[in-house]
């Protein structure tokens, strides 16, 4: 699961996730609320920023997992301004790790934490 409300960012994070997983995205909380009570994700990847909302996006998605009695899922949080303070406050709950954001480019350090967190989970 992606939850970016950047449309043009999101599509280009989701193309690079892929060719490696099935990948929903949500844009907005409506959607990701609505998804996130139909199906069970193994990862869940959010944007710190998320426009018309006064939490970050960590926030909302560790309500909503805890809505779902879906506490064990790994949140990574990523951001194209990587802030400490940011990295901080996201830090406990379903926290995973911080990712830089890649506008264009290479995206294999979101795959490897993608990878590492799926490989953990399972265990």
């Amino acid at each position: 699961m992606l939850f970016d409300d950047d449309r043009d960012t999101a599509e280009l994070t989701v193309s690079a996730l892929d060719g490696r997983f099935s990948v929903d995205l949500a844009s907005s909380y409506e959607s990701l609320a609505s998804m996130m009570r139909e199906n069970r994700y193994d990862v869940i990847v959010t944007d710190v920023r998320i426009a018309d909302y006064n939490r970050a996006g960590y926030m909302i998605v560790n309500d909503l997992l805890q809505e779902h009695s879906l506490e064990g899922v790994p949140v990574i949080v990523y951001s194209a301004v990587v802030n400490v303070e940011d990295i901080k406050k996201s830090e406990g709950n379903n926290y995973y790790d911080y990712v830089e954001k890649i506008i264009s480019g290479d995206q294999n350090e979101l795959v490897s934490v993608c990878v590492r967190a799926l490989n953990e989970s399972s265990g």
